[in-house]
């Protein structure tokens, strides 16, 4: 129960900041490079080698 109530919090801090409302801290989405790995079509674990300006 403890971790629902958690995860609602986290996600509505984070639905909140997406609304450029004012929250209490800032969310950080670590989730960038797995975007950027499945636009240039490698896996995540190779994206470091063979991503964009290597």
């Amino acid at each position: 129960m403890e971790n629902e109530k958690l995860f609602e919090e986290n996600f509505d801090r984070v639905k909140k900041t997406m609304r450029l409302e004012r929250t209490d801290r800032v969310p950080v989405l670590p989730n960038g490079n797995a975007y950027r790995a499945k636009a240039a079509g490698v896996l995540l674990a190779d994206y470091p080698a063979n991503g964009p300006g290597s």
